[in-house]
């Protein structure tokens, strides 16, 4: 495939998906964020995890909060992303409290730096990753700008990668760049978690 079939197969999904994202009411994000979070839960790499990064949800995206309220409960930071540039530069910054993440850059919670320590990725040992879409193979396709895709380059290769979304967003094949796109080790879903592979 060349890079402009690459580029507009990408956008297809991502114009499709928006659209049913979009659709969904607030209770029902709520219920299936509560689904994933009570999945992620039970899943040994969760519950081990003592250096995770998770993400603030924006919209109707699911939300893992739940499971971020108690790591920080639990006194255990968790790395949260702050956009640097808007050309795909990302770091992450230890959060412990809720009170640290403040609207950044396109209106998404991110850590105050000024509260927040920078947070080593090689250092990470579990990330729950959005995506707008994901397939079995663990292939992800994010919002376009390459802000997880350059950041997992530096995500030690034994961290646990997860990547959470709703049942409809898996599909049977990503379009993916195989010079920079990681692939996600497990999906996390109200249905269950799926090892990729």
């Amino acid at each position: 495939m060349t890079d402009v079939a690459l580029a507009k197969r990408k956008s297809e999904i991502r114009t499709r998906l928006a659209g049913l994202r979009a659709r969904l009411a607030p209770a029902d994000v709520q219920a299936r964020s509560a689904r994933i979070v009570a999945h992620l839960r039970g899943h040994a790499s969760v519950a081990g995890a003592k250096r995770p990064m998770a993400y603030a949800a924006c919209g109707p995206e699911p939300d893992p909060g739940g499971l971020v309220a108690s790591w920080i409960s639990d006194s255990i930071p968790v790395g949260f992303p702050r956009v640097l540039t808007p050309d795909g530069e990302m770091e992450a910054r230890e959060v412990a409290s809720l009170s640290h993440l403040h609207p950044g850059r396109w209106g998404l919670m991110e850590p105050d730096p000024a509260a927040c320590p920078l947070a080593d990725p090689a250092a990470l040992d579990l990330l729950l990753v959005p995506g707008v879409a994901f397939d079995r193979r663990g292939n992800r396709l994010g919002r376009g700008k390459g802000f997880y895709d350059r950041f997992l380059e530096n995500v030690d290769s034994r961290a646990t990668i997860i990547g959470i979304c709703y049942d409809s967003e898996i599909l049977g094949e990503i379009p993916v760049d195989s010079d920079c796109d990681r692939p996600v080790a497990w999906l996390a879903t109200p249905s269950g978690i799926v090892q990729c592979g």
